[in-house]
């Protein structure tokens, strides 16, 4: 397996013509990339096990079909990890 870091509208023309096998996104949900995909025919989320390697730094959770009804049956669910994330502020004096 070779990685590629591109454009993800690249990328999902490349998952079109078979040039890469999948995409790795990194973002809060639900993200337009996503919403605003339509369905086609190979194209699906995979499930990503939360295993233990993964939870030093990562939580469980789930993509749905509240999230991507355009690509999720109602009900279904696809298990994934999220990234925990906090924003901090502080008053700094002018």
């Amino acid at each position: 397996m070779e990685k590629v870091f591109i454009n993800n509208s690249v990328a999902l023309e490349k998952m079109r013509t078979g040039e890469i096998a999948g995409v790795v996104h990194v973002t809060g949900k639900p993200t337009d990339l996503f919403t605003k995909f339509k369905p086609e025919p190979g194209f699906h989320f995979l499930p990503v096990p939360y295993t233990p390697n993964l939870q030093d730094y990562y939580i469980p959770t789930e993509l749905t079909s509240k999230d991507y009804a355009n690509l999720l049956q109602p009900g279904e669910t696809v298990d994934t990890i999220a990234v925990p994330q906090v924003l901090a502020v502080y008053n700094w004096p002018p």
